[in-house]
């Protein structure tokens, strides 16, 4: 879902029984965890693998318009190493997160307080309308919150259940 706020979108995943995912778990799910993976599919990018670059609907790369927003699941050759769809092209995604320096090394860690001096989201990955330099696995972008975006939308986390 895209032109929405960082509000609705995060009272959505609440509704929906969920959360938005911090940057550490996009990041870990987009690298494919310890494989470190430079895009979500692995190495190399070209139109198969994500919508960027405004070529989704099949134009000369440029050419944006509303139709090279694809459908979730458009490019099977892009999922992830778990199945993830969608987690590189098409859409940033904001993530729980407010801007910030994450500690090294980041084990479950988020950034929960606004920073001073302005309500700066992180989103992570690239969309639709960014080239291939925006594409890769560990993308962070910068947001403004309030506002919607035709290239900004969101997914929903959930903390499997326990083991026991």
């Amino acid at each position: 879902m895209n032109c929405v706020t960082w509000l609705e979108a995060f009272a959505f995943c609440v509704w929906d029984g969920g959360r938005l995912p911090t940057t550490a778990e996009l990041n870990y799910a987009a690298a494919g965890g310890d494989e470190e993976r430079e895009y979500p599919w692995g190495q190399g990018l070209d139109p198969s693998h994500a919508s960027y670059a405004c070529t989704g609907d099949g134009s000369p790369a440029g050419e944006c318009a509303l139709g090279d927003i694809l459908p979730v699941g458009s490019k099977p050759a892009g999922a992830a190493r778990w199945g993830q769809q969608d987690l590189s092209g098409n859409m940033m995604e904001f993530t729980r997160d407010w801007s910030g320096q994450l500690p090294v090394p980041c084990v479950d860690c988020a950034i929960l307080k606004q920073s001073v001096g302005g309500a700066y989201l992180l989103t992570h990955g690239g969309s639709y309308l960014q080239g291939e330099e925006n594409q890769h696995a560990t993308t962070i972008g910068v947001y403004r919150s309030p506002g919607r975006a035709d290239d900004l939308g969101f997914r929903c986390a959930r903390t499997p259940p326990s083991a026991e």
